[in-house]
């Protein structure tokens, strides 16, 4: 009788939830573009509905890791917002910050930078200094900074952040924890490495406390703390951080397989050769 292989069958569990999650991201994205083009065909290009799904289907793509064609979708949405609803209102500033943000990972920094920085102001305008939106863009616009390589302009910004962040938000909300993370991060392109690990090793801690080990926010503070360490020579540090990082994801994917084991059909393919 074979035996089961738990590696195996992790693996080829989680090869089924991927192929899964990419088809059921492929219907959604199709039936988006549908809806869209119904929206504008009876709506409008600029009506409210036709905005709100235009921007939805701009974020389909980005997770589809169609980068292109999210810019091109969202810089299309942009100005029949800014021109439907106005340029300062709360819906236009966050379309303008979702394309800030794939501006970001198309790698356009300069324009990410100067989009960003009329976000903020727009931003602050509207809804206030203190809104947490408006932190949360501030924050965005230190990092886009660091991505630049403009790290005196990041550390001022998420320094002065940082501390009203802190005052408006607390310590351990997320905004906060970013802007911290972002400042760490900061603080180690301009060679400032013990002052970053010192902030990345505080950040870390309150992050899983927080959000959890898993967690995208605690996961890439944990890569910069261990990228930190090997700069600093720390490379004990760095190995056993490491390790802790690698069963943290080792964790994560036998839950989701999990999950989804238990979603599937009670049908499972026959056990792999040990």
């Amino acid at each position: 009788m074979a035996r089961v292989n738990p590696k195996r069958t992790l693996e080829r569990t989680l090869e089924r939830w991927n192929q899964s999650a990419l088809a059921q991201l492929a219907d959604s994205t199709a039936q988006c573009e549908q809806r869209v083009a119904e929206h504008e065909r009876d709506l409008g290009l600029d009506d409210p509905a036709t905005l709100a799904c235009r921007d939805r289907l701009g974020g389909l793509y980005d997770s589809a890791g169609r980068r292109t064609d999210a810019v091109t979708v969202l810089e299309q949405n942009l100005p029949e917002a800014e021109r439907g609803l106005g340029a300062d209102h709360p819906d236009t500033i966050t379309y303008r910050g979702h394309l800030c943000e794939a501006y970001g990972v198309a790698g356009r920094i300069e324009e990410q930078i100067a989009l960003t920085q009329r976000n903020a102001a727009a931003s602050e305008r509207v809804l206030g200094p203190d809104h947490p939106d408006t932190l949360n863009r501030r924050v965005a616009l230190g990092i886009s900074y660091c991505s630049a390589g403009r790290v005196a302009d990041a550390i001022s910004l998420l320094e002065q952040a940082a501390v009203d962040s802190e005052r408006v938000l607390g310590r351990v909300d997320r905004i906060t924890l970013l802007n911290h993370a972002g400042r760490g991060q900061a603080y180690h392109q301009s060679g400032r490495i013990s002052e970053s690990i010192s902030v990345l090793q505080q950040v870390l801690a309150e992050c899983e406390r927080e959000l959890g080990r898993a967690d995208q926010l605690t996961c890439g503070v944990r890569t910069d703390l261990g990228l930190a360490y090997r700069l600093a020579g720390r490379r004990r540090d760095e190995r056993a951080l490491l390790k802790k990082h690698l069963a943290v994801v080792r964790e994560y994917e036998e839950a989701v397989a999990a999950r989804y084991q238990a979603a599937e059909p009670t049908t499972r393919p026959p056990a792999e050769p040990a």
